[in-house]
Order: structure tokens, then sequence, then C-alpha cells
């Protein structure tokens, strides 16, 4: 029952996924004909980078922590004492998002001069003005965040992960109807209004008895433990986007431009990261969190060593296909209005470098989950101040050599090193067969890498449009790399087409 049960939450959370990102996709290319890579766009990419550190910080952390609990005041206590501790959360955090969004609209100067060193003359200026006015969206985020994760403990993962559509819709309006009167102010209040929405498509899928009424701030003994473990999940969460952030502080440095190239191309690898690693993780976090409570480590390994192989199995040929690929991949997606073929090729030799660490971006997502689970935040917070240091030392070390192509590099083997420090974190509390994961991993890569090559050596030299050569490209790599796998008897594809039809069944 319990497989059933994940397999229709993966394969919904999958489907709405989808969804999101063909929504973010088309967020980001009409921006990108809109405002290119010109210095405006430096300035609002920037308020994005600020703003892709405090959001995960407040909704991520807040999930990590809040959702076990919860779920155990469901099982141990009634749906009733559950929604009263969390109306005590929702109020708690409110107040806290309110200081946030004050402090920044106070500081915003201060906060533009650390962020963004590089950013001289009217982009500063311009960058702090649109970080003040998107100081309220924060307030909308926390409220978000808290009954999403209402939503997933009652089953609702629809509802939970809906807001991430309907959130780019304001922005896509704006920058089609308003940017071009308005100018960049115009494209943040839709950052604004994309946040409000984001909550309030969640009200209609409560079909439980809940209803929020001001609780005073008082907390049973259990509920102080969860809340001393809030601060390191806050921080986790926090310092693994201060990477994000620590790129777009050096591309700030660069050339004009490179703070928007840096950008789309992380935009374009998230699409592939977020959709796997995201939807995997999400649905499989409730589950984990009920083996670990009950100390079932071998049911927790094969679901990881499964999902694993399942992001593998995904993301391995999109990696290797996207750096032989890149230029017409950017090409297809961005390049249109001001995208001109110089923003293309700074973004698709940024992109490259990006994309190593795809399957990666895509394991920590879960093995961070399993962290959780066992309540080890401290371990959580290991990881991520391993990864970040890695990351900010080679940032520093390549960039003045490889420019964005040695910001990515660092971004991707900080993932890595994330994985690598995870599972040996985990191994105190699960026996993950390393030895058998290398073995398929390679298997894998082995398959993509021929896959790729043969279709890029028989299209490279032909005169095709970016569209036409990326559809050939896509169906040929497709079947070579399915029927490498299964001559190679991979482990991972009978897995993966078991996975996906179940889903479909569901």
């Amino acid at each position: 029952m319990n497989e059933k049960r994940i397999l229709k939450n993966v394969g919904v959370v999958f489907a709405i996924l989808i969804l999101a990102k063909i929504a973010a996709f088309a967020n980001d290319a009409i921006l990108a004909a809109f405002i290119g890579t010109s210095a405006d766009a430096d300035a609002f990419y920037m308020v994005l980078g600020i703003q892709q550190v405090i959001y995960p910080m407040l909704s991520v952390g807040i999930w990590k922590v809040f959702l076990p609990e919860y779920k155990k005041n469901m099982v141990l206590n009634g749906e009733k004492a559950a929604d009263i501790f969390a109306n005590k959360i929702m109020v708690l955090f409110t107040g806290f998002s309110l200081i946030v969004a004050g402090l920044i609209f106070i500081f915003h100067e201060k906060i533009v001069s650390v962020c963004a060193p590089g950013l001289k003359g009217d982009v500063k200026v311009l960058c702090g003005e649109l970080l003040k006015i998107s100081s309220p969206l924060y307030v909308f985020i926390i409220i978000s965040a808290v009954i999403a994760t209402m939503l997933q403990c009652h089953g609702q993962f629809v509802g939970s992960q809906i807001r991430e559509i309907v959130s780019h819709i304001p922005t896509i309006i704006t920058a089609i109807f308003l940017y071009q009167r308005f100018g960049i102010p115009a494209l943040v209040y839709g950052l604004i209004a994309g946040s409000l929405l984001r909550f309030l498509v969640e009200i209609p899928f409560i079909n439980w008895e809940y209803k929020f009424t001001f609780e005073k701030i008082s907390f049973n003994e259990t509920e102080i433990g969860m809340l001393k473990k809030l601060p390191e999940a806050l921080l986790t969460a926090g310092i693994e986007q201060i990477n994000v952030l620590a790129d777009k502080v050096m591309a700030s440095m660069m050339i004009v431009g490179s703070i928007s190239a840096l950008n789309y191309a992380q935009k374009l690898v998230n699409v592939f990261s977020g959709l796997f690693g995201n939807a995997i993780g999400t649905a499989l976090y409730p589950q984990i969190a009920e083996y670990a409570a009950k100390k079932d480590s071998d049911k927790i390994e094969k679901i990881l060593v499964q999902s694993i192989y399942v992001i593998c199995f995904m993301m391995v040929p999109i990696t290797i296909g996207s750096i032989f690929f890149s230029t017409t991949i950017i090409e297809c997606v961005f390049q249109r209005g001001e995208f001109g073929k110089e923003a293309t090729r700074l973004t698709a030799i940024t992109y490259q470098f990006y994309v190593i660490g795809l399957s990666f971006v895509g394991m920590k997502a879960i093995l961070s989950n399993v962290l959780y689970s066992f309540g080890d935040t401290k371990g959580a917070v290991r990881v991520s101040v391993y990864t970040v240091l890695v990351n900010i030392i080679l940032n520093i070390l390549l960039s003045p050599y490889m420019g964005t192509r040695g910001l990515a590099l660092a971004t991707s083997i900080a993932s890595i090193v994330n994985v690598c420090v995870s599972v040996y974190i985990l191994r105190k509390y699960v026996l993950i067969s390393l030895k058998k994961i290398y073995k398929e991993i390679l298997k894998i890569v082995l398959c993509a890498f021929c896959s790729c090559l043969i279709t890029y050596l028989w299209l490279n030299n032909i005169m095709l449009s970016c569209y036409v050569k990326m559809l050939i490209a896509v169906v040929v790599c497709m079947f070579l790399y399915f029927g490498i796998l299964y001559v190679a008897k991979s482990e991972s594809i009978r897995i993966s087409f078991i996975y996906i039809r179940k889903m479909l069944e569901k």
C-alpha cells in the first residue's frame, strides 16, 4: 500500500512540476526576449539572486522541520491538535517574515553593496530600488510554505505544488503588457503578485476542517525541540542558496551581461534538476520520515538506491547531451528579441559547466531529506557549510581564468562534494551499497556518452534550424540510449520503466 501511495504522489508531483517548468521556461524565455543581458537585466537578476537565498531559507527550512512534527501530531493527537500547532507556527513565522521584509526595505542599499559589490552607478541604485520594492513578497512566501506543508501531510500534493505554476503568471503578464511602458520595476511588482497568488491558490485545496485562529505562542516540550532544530534547518537552506548568490557576486565584477548569462544558464539547469529531484524528494519525504521513526533502515536504503538509479537514468543523458548541444539548446530557448548571438555564446559556455553537476543536484535533495528524517540537522548544516566553502574557494580560484565558466564549474564540483559528504554522514544511519551504485552509474555514463557522441557527429555538419536539429537529436539520442542500456542489462532502465508505468497507471 505504501509503494502505491509513493508512486501516486511521485506521479502527481512530477506531472505538476512538468507544468511548472513549462511555466518557468515561458517566463524565462519572455524575460530574455524583453530584457536580454542588459545592465537593467543585471540589476533585476541580482534582486532575484537575493530572493533565491531568502525564499528557500524560509520556505524549505520550515518544510524540512515542520512537516515531520505536524504529521506526528496528526497521527498521535488528531487533526485538530495538529492544526492548532500549525496556527502557532504560522503566527510565529509571519511575524518573523515581517521583520525580514522591514530589514530589506530599510537596508536595501547596504544589502546590494554586500551582495553585488561589482555593480556601479545607476545600475547599483536601480538594484537597490528594485530590492526595496520586492520586500513584501517574503510575507506571502512564509504563509504559503506553512499551508503547503499541511496540504502534503493530508495527501493534497496537487494543492501544495500548483503554486509553482501560478506564481509565474503575473511576471509573464507584466513583461508582455507593462514592461515597455513602466520598465524594470513592473517586473518586480509582478514577483510580488506572484507570491500572493502562490498563497491564494492553495486555499481551495484545504479539504479538512481547518480554520485559522490567532493562537497564543506557547509551545510544549516536543514543539520546543522542533523549534530548536529550526535555526539549523533555516541556516542549511540559506547556505545552499548562498552558492547561487556567490556566483552572482563574482559575476557582478565581470563584463556587463555576465549576471544575466549566469542566471539564464542556472534557470535552464534548474528546469531539469528540479523536475526529477524535487518530484522524487517531495513525494518520498513523508514516507522516509515514517521509516526513520520506525528505524527501518533497510527500506530507506532501498528507496535511496532506486531513487539514485532513476535520477541518474534521467539526468546523465541530459547532462552529456547538453554539453554536446549547448549552443543549439540556448538558441532554441532564449535567442530572440534582445537576446542575440553574443548572449547565446556567453550563456551556452556557462550552461555547459553547470550541467556537469546536474545528477548530483537531484541526489542531494533526497539525501538531505533522509538526514532531516533522522533529526540530524547538525549533519545537514555540516554538509551545507562544506558545500558553500568549496564553491566560494573554487569561485575565487577559477573565475579569473575561466570567467562565468569557472563559476559554473565551481557550483558543479560543490554539488558533487555535497553528495559525497551526505553519503558519508548517512552511513551511520543507513548502510548503502556504494560498489553496486558506482557500477550502475558507470554503465549509464558510458551508454549516454556513446549515444550522444554518435548523434552529435552525425548532426554536427548538417545545416538545419536549431529547432529541427534539437528535435532530431533528442529522438535519436533517446533511441540509442535506451537500446544500448537494454543490451547492457542495466538495472536502472528496468526500475525506471516500472516507476513510470505504475505512475501512469495511477
